[in-house]
């Protein structure tokens, strides 16, 4: 079933991520500590960054221009240590909050990296070990290079959604606020003026997600195509070379190589309007802060130390936001490629074990088919109503042209395939009555 019918599937966007992270909820518990301590380094990185402007605002306001009426002291009396004292307490102060994020920031790279790693190991064997026992009427319909690109390419940009973007997208979330609540503390009025373009970046992210994803979905499946075509030819080089076909796998490749390029390019395209349009939006933000700030300095409302923390926080946001918006197309392409895998993993096209199935005893070799119907699709037939017996020792020929359906024929006895109608008995029993392997 198309995964875009899949009912699992039919919502988009934040519903549709939801239920990809459900899906592959097994995996993420087997990361979960790596998580939590990624999460917990988060956090103090986030303080790390909160802290930062605050001791040059102690040099503004205490040592360069300390005649401003000071609306807050701080919890320790600085002044009579002169300028040069408080420029070197800051830039201590500066030091030590540097060496906080230093070490909270290494340790949370390294915990996500490493979560991520896992998860991808974990999901990868999964999807191999279920690739393997699916029906083989999966993968006569299926092309193993975009079998492998799933299970290499498309893995590793689950990764972004499940473990990395998640992460970032909780951590600028929080940082943001926090940012604007020490914000509004210090003006609420100058806090609304670097607030005016937030909802014309997220108008602007959302905008182009949705031509985002379709975009990267089909140079996806291009990319499939094209590795497709690649496996095709690798797997039979010796048949290629000996009918001189390579001048004709040449334009094959071309041809989809080409459509892959085209696709790519559209997807840039998009990319880097989205960026250009978040960095104008964040220029006019910057300026606006900068104008209002220096007049409500003028004006005495805050102090020069306080516009300087103002600017602090205001940088240090746009950059998040900025983030969030060019997260939406690292969320498009890392949503489209879990769909692309959890698509295979929720296939069940597989030849099923009956529950009181027994070990399959030494056989004498007896072979018989009876009234035996079977077809890969509706439209598609292969075999119908045959019957016949093979004795032991017997030698029976089956003949026919490319696709009569020998080789399924065959495959039914070991049960590669299940026939549609009818029974395959060795030795007189039916063949699912034993164990599969």
């Amino acid at each position: 079933m198309p995964l875009q019918h899949n009912p699992f599937f039919r919502n988009v966007r934040w519903r549709r991520l939801a239920r990809l992270y459900q899906y592959f909820k097994p995996d993420l518990k087997k990361v979960r500590t790596e998580l939590t301590l990624g999460l917990v380094c988060t956090f103090g990185t986030i303080l790390a960054v909160l802290a930062r402007p605050w001791p040059l605002k102690m040099v503004f306001d205490y040592a360069l221009i300390p005649k401003h009426h000071l609306r807050w002291a701080l919890p320790f009396d600085i002044k009579g240590e002169g300028p040069m004292g408080i420029v070197t307490i800051s830039c201590a102060i500066l030091l030590g909050i540097s060496l906080v994020w230093g070490f909270f920031s290494y340790n949370q790279d390294y915990f996500i990296a490493s979560a991520g790693q896992r998860l991808t190991f974990q999901v990868r064997r999964r999807f191999f070990a279920h690739v393997q026992r699916l029906a083989l009427s999966f993968h006569t319909a299926s092309r193993t290079g975009d079998l492998i690109m799933r299970a290499t390419g498309d893995t590793n940009m689950l990764r972004e959604m499940l473990v990395d973007s998640a992460l970032i997208v909780l951590s600028d979330f929080v940082v943001v606020i926090a940012m604007i609540g020490v914000m509004l503390w210090i003006d609420w009025k100058l806090t609304m003026v670097s607030l005016a373009v937030v909802p014309l970046m997220a108008l602007t992210a959302f905008s182009f997600a949705h031509q985002l994803r379709e975009a990267i979905r089909r140079q996806r499946q291009k990319d499939g195509r094209m590795a497709a075509v690649l496996g095709e030819v690798l797997h039979a080089i010796m048949v290629v070379q000996a009918f001189g076909r390579e001048a004709f796998e040449d334009e094959r490749f071309a041809g989809s190589n080409r459509k892959s390029l085209k696709q790519g390019l559209r997807t840039v395209k998009l990319e880097a309007g989205l960026e250009r349009i978040v960095e104008i939006l964040v220029a006019v933000g910057t300026s606006g802060v900068i104008w209002f700030g220096v007049r409500r300095v003028l004006q005495g409302y805050i102090t020069p130390g306080d516009l300087l923390v103002f600017t602090g926080y205001v940088a240090a946001m746009y950059k998040p936001l900025r983030r969030l918006a060019n997260l939406t197309t690292r969320l498009s392409k890392a949503t489209v490629c879990g769909e692309r895998v959890a698509e295979v993993l929720s296939n069940q096209d597989r030849v099923k074990e009956r529950h009181d199935a027994k070990p399959c005893p030494p056989l004498a070799g007896a072979v018989s088919f009876h009234d035996v119907s079977f077809h890969y699709t509706e439209d598609r037939p292969v075999l119908h109503g045959v019957s016949f017996r093979a004795e032991p020792g017997q030698t029976i020929g089956i003949v026919g042209p490319n696709g009569a359906g020998k080789s399924t024929l065959l495959g039914l006895i070991p049960r590669l395939f299940d026939p549609i109608a009818g029974k395959v008995k060795l030795d007189g029993e039916n063949v699912k009555h034993f164990a599969l392997e």
